[in-house]
């Protein structure tokens, strides 16, 4: 298993086992999140946890529902359905 060890803001170190191959550049959790909480990347919300996320596992689109877009995504359907948008 590999361990990716870093400081946040407030300067405390954190390691966490990374439980799975995770491609370069992509998301892994620090921490449990549990299936319906909010995922945050750099303090803002990306998604929603669609099943429990173990701290070190990979955070993608298989157990994450994007919020990004999704206002626009809405107003467009409440308009297509007749409401003002």
């Amino acid at each position: 298993m590999r361990r990716a060890t870093f400081s946040g803001p407030d300067v405390r170190t954190r390691t966490v086992q990374i439980l799975e191959k995770i491609p370069f550049g992509y998301k892994f959790a620090l921490c449990r999140i549990p299936r319906g909480e909010s995922v945050l990347k750099y303090g803002e919300m990306i998604g929603e946890a669609t099943a429990d996320i173990e701290p070190g596992a990979w955070v993608h689109v298989h157990n994450l529902a994007s919020k990004r877009g999704r206002p626009r995504t809405i107003q467009q359907n409440d308009v297509a359905k007749g409401g003002t948008g």
